[in-house]
């Protein structure tokens, strides 16, 4: 049975950063972390392991920065909802747990208010938050500029039951460069 998870792990190394601070963040990060305990709940109640990340010790990916990030974080974009408390990624390198959001999860994300990275750019997190994106996809492309941020890897077969939109995936290719390297293109 998973721990759930804490407003002390969502903020994470960045605890005393100022921001962490504005009750507005701690506002949106504990009705977001009221959302998906619950959510992750429910899939445990269903089956779906949920990965702990042996670099956080709970399940938020990374390497701190897949809960809160402070405005002046490098990582993600200025408008990121991982900035304002309300997104955070959850670890999923087996893609059990967003294979159930696509499926038996996604009545209970639209009853909670979650809404989710279109998985072809998560390949081992599951990213989720309050709030639509402008979109208002229940998954949603996080990139206006496909181009220079194609997915990052292929499409899963859930995604056809959830009239999710399935993108063109061209796997990085493995050349040798000698001398028993590779080099990854």
């Amino acid at each position: 049975m998973r721990t759930p998870i804490t407003l002390a792990d969502y903020f994470g190394q960045y605890k005393n950063h100022p921001a962490a601070q504005a009750v507005v963040i701690i506002r949106h990060a504990t009705l977001l972390l009221a959302a998906v305990n619950e959510y992750l709940g429910l899939a445990e109640s269903d089956g779906v392991e949920i990965e702990e990340d042996p670099l956080t010790g709970n399940d938020i990916s990374g390497t701190g920065n897949g809960g809160f990030r402070p405005p002046d974080c490098p990582v993600g974009s200025p408008l990121s909802s991982h900035k304002d408390g309300r997104g955070l990624d959850h670890k999923d390198v087996a893609r059990d747990l967003t294979k159930w959001a696509l499926t038996d999860g996604r009545v209970h994300a639209e009853r909670l208010g979650l809404y989710f990275e279109h998985p072809q750019w998560t390949r081992s997190w599951l990213h989720s938050q309050i709030g639509a994106p402008l979109s208002g996809a229940r998954f949603y492309v996080p990139y206006t500029d496909m181009v220079k941020n194609p997915p990052t890897c292929a499409p899963l077969a859930e995604f056809a039951a959830a009239g999710v939109k399935v993108f063109p995936f061209i796997a990085p290719t493995v050349i040798a460069s000698g001398r028993g390297s590779t080099r990854r293109t």
